[in-house]
This record gives structure tokens, C-alpha cells and sequence, in this order.
């Protein structure tokens, strides 16, 4: 009948956090449901010392106790450039199960919380895009992160709220993070993965979440799905380039170019950048032209426009 769920673990040299984090999954998923865990090398450089041996993450998984024998976890080296959202993308190749969640290599799953997640998608009556866990910053926090989609600007925004004002049924969002996000292959399947171009990191939320919007299958929070970062740091760098190249790439191909010349304007003005051209604009036209295909891909399947989307759900 296949797997219930296939996790997706995106790693850049985050030994011994990772192995915390398979843990966690391993308590949670065996009661629960089929599954395994994809753990997606991307380019690690760190080791693990056992003994007098210096053990790469490849070593540990495959020779050691925690995972030894255990077919359900998967190693797979992704050697293309540094991306976390290439990486995820990797694992989606190679998922099996019908339903996928990504988990930052850093964190812990609440009790319960892939269960409730699977539930929900299964009983779902519609579409849907997919289903968040609520994400708190650190272990011992007692706020989570929750969006607000009455004060979005540009692409996204977070605020924070105390435990006990969180809701206690599902409640539709335009888009969370996608650490602690589980979606239906089929959705995959039928509008694809990430953006090949995004660099290291952010933009790849609004990508995914708004691209699914768009195309009329909304995203979800369950009020009893959670999980925990064990740490802040990552081993990707925060490159400037992607951090300006990822929201401009999430904003023209979902918004197009409307959208694209407004956060570019919005970049420019922020610097206090006069001059045309300049490098923020060069950017922009570089997104046009290596971003045209899968704009147009996006738009032939979009339900309503980034702008229209934005509307229905109260947003500024």
C-alpha cells in the first residue's frame, strides 16, 4: 500500500544535532504509521569522533547504533550547489510516501504532532496544500511563532503569541515555515518543488506556500502539532546575494513582474539607491530571464493572481 510518510531532512554539517532529531522522529512515526526518513546531505564537511576514528555523517549513519540496520532511514549526498530548498527537492525525488514532512536538522518533533498532521490531510474534505506544526524557537519557550496575515508586507511576516492564545482547531494561513510543514506528494507531483535558482536560504516559504495558494490548495496550522528547535545556528552561510535573489524569485514567479518590480523598488529604497541600473535591478532582470519558464508554468496553473490571493485572505 506504500508509506504513510517519507521525512525530509536537509543537513549542512549539523553533527551531532541531527542524530537528536532522528531520534525524535524515530519516537514518534513507528506507532503511528509506514514511513521513512530521507536525510539529505548537502555537501557536510563536519565529523563525528568514535573513538580515535573522525566518522563523516555518511559513516555514522550507515556503522553506528542509533540507525544501524534500520532500512526506514536513508542517506543521500546532494553535491549541487549550497541550497536548502535544492536539497529538499532531492528528497522529494526520492520519497515514496504519500504525504511528505520536512524538518530542519536541528529540531525535535512534538509528542503526537505527525500523527495529528497525517490525520488531518487524510480527513481533509478538498484540496489542500498542506498542514504546519506551530514552531517554538527554542526548547524551553513558552511562545510560538504564528502568522499574521492582517500585517503582511511584501511577502511574509511572523509575530509571536503566547501558548494560551493559540486556537484549538486547524485554521487556515497564507504561509508558515516549512520546517514542520507536511504536504501530499500528489501536490508535488502535479506544481513541483523549489525553484531551482534559490541560493542558501530564506524566500523559499513564500515560494512554496503562496505558489500553493495560488493554485487554490491552501495551507493549514493544527493547534496540536509542534515542534522545537534545538538550536539557532545552521551550517549553511547567510549569503547576502540570496537573501535579496530568493524573495525576488519568489515574488516574480508567483506574483510576476508587477510583484517583482515592487519588492526590487522596495530593496532600493530601503538602501537609499537612486541610480538605474544598479545591482538590485541587474538581479531583477537576471530573475526574469532564468525564472521565465517556471513563472509561466506557475501561471498557467494559478486560480487567481498573487495580488488577488493577498486580497482574499484581509492582507495589506
Amino acid at each position: 500500500m506504500g508509506l504513510d510518510c517519507s521525512v525530509v531532512l536537509s543537513v549542512c554539517n549539523e553533527i551531532p544535532h541531527v542524530f537528536y532529531t532522528i531520534a525524535s522522529l524515530r519516537e514518534e512515526l513507528p506507532d503511528h504509521c509506514d514511513y521513512e526518513i530521507i536525510v539529505v546531505n548537502n555537501s557536510s564537511t563536519d565529523t563525528f569522533k568514535v573513538g580515535k576514528d573522525e566518522n563523516t555523517l555518511e559513516e555514522c549513519l550507515t556503522n553506528f547504533g542509533m540507525v544501524k540496520h534500520m532500512e526506514e532511514i536513508k542517506h543521500i549526498r546532494y553535491d549541487g550547489k549550497l541550497s536548502h530548498w535544492c536539497a529538499k527537492n532531492k528528497g522529494i525525488e526520492e520519497a515514496k510516501g504519500r504525504n511528505i514532512f520536512f524538518l530542519d536538522a536541528h529540531c525535535i518533533v512534538g509528542k503526537n504532532s505527525l500523527k495529528n498532521q497525517i490525520e488531518f490531510l487524510d480527513n481533509f474534505k478538498g484540496k489542500i496544500g498542506g498542514v504546519h506544526c506551530y514552531h517554538h524557537p527554542m526548547l524551553m519557550s513558552f511562545k510560538t511563532f504564528d502568522h499574521d496575515c492582517r500585517k503582511i508586507r511584501w511577502l511574509y511576516r511572523f509575530r509571536r503569541v503566547v501558548n494560551k492564545d493559540i486556537p484549538k482547531k486547524p485554521y487556515e494561513v497564507a504561509h508558515m515555515s516549512t520546517c514542520g510543514m507536511m504536504c501530499p506528494k500528489s501536490i508535488f507531483d502535479e506544481l513541483g518543488g523549489w525553484n531551482k535558482n534559490f541560493g542558501t536560504r530564506w524566500g523559499g516559504e513564500a515560494y512554496m506556500n503562496l505558489k500553493h495558494g495560488t493554485c487554490g490548495y491552501p495551507h493549514y496550522v493544527h493547534p496540536k502539532s509542534n515542534y522545537y528547535h534545538l538550536k539557532h545556528g545552521y551550517g549553511y552561510s547567510f549569503d547576502g546575494e540570496s537573501g535579496r535573489k530568493n524573495p525576488m524569485i519568489a515574488a516574480y514567479t508567483i506574483g510576476g513582474d508587477e510583484w517583482l518590480d515592487t519588492i526590487t523598488k522596495g530593496i532600493c529604497d530601503k538602501k537609499g539607491i537612486t541610480d538605474k541600473p544598479n545591482a538590485y535591478t541587474r538581479m531583477a532582470d537576471w530573475v526574469r530571464g532564468s525564472c521565465k519558464e517556471d513563472r509561466e508554468f506557475i501561471a498557467s496553473k494559478q486560480i487567481m493572481t498573487l495580488s488577488e490571493f493577498y486580497k482574499s485572505k484581509g492582507m495589506v
